[in-house]
């Protein structure tokens, strides 16, 4: 059994656009400015085993992430 540590960073910047002319049905269907940064960290648990024919295989027992955002540029919507 292998444990593997993913650990991320992201950046997502969805710039401000004027959406009056967009049909809306509910608040799905807006999308608001965005700035912020995303971390995370992927737990994967990988078992290797060998074959009937005798070559390994590994494949992929258990996954856990855990992700938080930070907004940087907090507001409300407009």
């Amino acid at each position: 059994l292998t444990h593997v540590v993913e650990p991320s960073l992201q950046y997502l910047y969805v710039p401000w656009v004027d959406q009056q002319s967009l049909a809306q049905f509910d608040r799905v269907d807006f999308i608001g400015a965005q700035n912020r940064l995303v971390y995370q960290v992927t737990n994967r648990f990988l078992a290797g085993e060998r074959g009937a024919d005798g070559r390994e295989h590994t494949r992929e027992v258990a996954s856990l992430t855990v992700a938080q955002s930070w907004n940087l540029q907090p507001r409300r919507r407009e």
